[in-house]
């Protein structure tokens, strides 16, 4: 498992395949060994191999793709209340939602809040690439919620 980047050397950062290939398709969006602490409402933690802005759902999309390919963890970190990270840093990428997610669009149709009691009501951020994400919530007719 690659090392976690420095946040004060790129050359590890250039070295890396995964965030090399996050930088050539997202640019700027992309902050290689970002420091987590300040992310956190605890105030500590490492930094992780990468930082994400998500602007877009394309922006999630490509994150998604990429971890897949360059085996790596990902997390969507929301706002750092109930997140722990240990001082090491964390090994995979950490992506926080952009301004492009500050709104709800509504394109036709009902709206319906929907639940699932059966999700944990948090997911770790587990060092392991294959380890299984969340499960499709599912509203009250069975199908896949929005």
């Amino acid at each position: 498992m690659p090392s976690v980047a420095d946040p004060t050397r790129g050359s590890r950062a250039d070295h890396d395949p995964l965030v090399r290939a996050l930088q050539d398709r997202l640019g700027d969006r992309v902050r290689p060994g970002a420091p987590l602490a300040a992310l956190t409402t605890l105030r500590v933690g490492g930094p992780a191999r990468a930082l994400v802005v998500a602007e877009n759902d394309r922006d999630l999309a490509t994150v998604g793709e990429l971890c897949r390919v360059h085996p790596a963890p990902w997390a969507v970190i929301g706002r750092g209340s109930n997140l722990l990270v240990a001082d090491a840093g964390w090994p995979g990428v950490a992506i926080r939602l952009g301004r492009g997610f500050r709104g709800v669009e509504h394109r036709g149709g009902p709206v319906r809040p929907s639940r699932c009691p059966s999700s944990p009501p948090a997911w770790p951020m587990s060092d392991s690439p294959g380890s299984p994400g969340p499960r499709p919530c599912r509203a009250p007719s069975g199908e896949p919620s929005a």
